[in-house]
């Protein structure tokens, strides 16, 4: 949904995925955690939390398709395929089919001021 303001929605699903997370501390509710933060931008918590949880030791696919995100966004498209091949391992189809999709490095973000720049240095 490019261009809604999601706000809203995602800070229910945070205090939701939050309150799962005292109740259970489980290592799927981690891996949805670090999901939302990556939506928000917190790249950083995202991780810390996603490693929480893959460090667990229990089998968390929520957590490493989260490390996935985090490495293509880090330029390591070898280590996002890496965490997708892991998730996939469970067997889910799901997850299974993040194999068939084409990582691809994002688009390096450019703004009006950095355009503009550009243009003054012709």
């Amino acid at each position: 949904a490019a261009g809604h303001d999601n706000s809203e929605a995602l800070a229910q699903a945070e205090a939701h995925i939050q309150q799962d997370l005292v109740f259970r501390n489980n290592a799927e509710s981690m891996g949805l955690f670090a999901h939302a933060k990556i939506a928000r931008g917190d790249l950083t918590t995202g991780k810390a939390i996603a490693n929480r949880a893959v460090n667990t030791g229990i089998f968390a696919p929520s957590a490493l398709t989260a490390l996935a995100t985090i490495a293509v966004q880090e330029a390591d498209l070898e280590a996002a395929n890496g965490y997708l091949v892991r998730a996939a391992a469970g067997g889910n189809p799901a997850y299974a089919a993040l194999l068939g999709v084409e990582l691809t490095l994002p688009e390096p973000e450019t703004t009006e001021e950095g355009e503009e720049g550009a243009e003054d240095s012709e």
